[in-house]
């Protein structure tokens, strides 16, 4: 019995497009969950920076300042460059959680850095242990709200937190 060669050729024909087509598909899928996965853990980064740096720069410009003014005020412009210098830092942390960052977290921290510049320049304010008594800020709830915030944001964008079982599973933070 002699076949026809198109009966031997077009299965495999149809079999290596069928096979190059989920080749095809499958390296797609896959480039999309590996940057996926990069941005995730780019973000985790930046996020776990900012948040280190926005505490230091913080606490140089408030606590580490009022204890230096009281301690030893010959040392307050050394202890400014110090504020600087964190300041610095966290500049650097911000700009990247800006630049990877989805919206929604950007202006988050953004709210966070208005805050911590709004107690800065005010402690900047105490030149001495009689400013103390007086002194007053009075934001610790507003500053440990919009830190829940950021949080609970910055988490949600690398894909932690509570999630529903099934619904929204695969939506993308942007």
């Amino acid at each position: 019995m002699i076949t026809e060669p198109w009966t031997t050729v077009i299965p495999l024909v149809i079999g290596a497009a069928l096979a190059g087509t989920f080749s095809i598909f499958g390296g797609a899928l896959q480039a999309g969950r590996e940057h996926d996965r990069w941005i995730r853990q780019s973000r985790l980064e930046a996020y776990s920076e900012f948040l280190v740096a926005i505490d230091a720069w913080d606490s140089a410009a408030t606590i580490d300042w009022v204890r230096v003014v009281v301690e030893s005020p010959q040392d307050a412009a050394l202890h400014r460059r110090h504020v600087v210098d964190a300041e610095r830092r966290f500049a650097a942390a911000a700009s990247r959680v800006y630049l990877i960052g989805p919206d929604i977290v950007r202006a988050a921290a953004e709210e966070s850095h208005s805050l911590a510049l709004d107690r800065a320049v005010a402690f900047e304010q105490v030149s001495g242990p009689a400013d103390l008594i007086a002194f007053n800020l009075g934001d610790d709830a507003v500053q440990a709200g919009a830190r829940s915030m950021l949080l609970a944001l910055m988490n949600r964008a690398i894909g932690i937190g509570p999630r529903r079982r099934f619904r929204g599973r695969f939506i993308r933070v942007e």
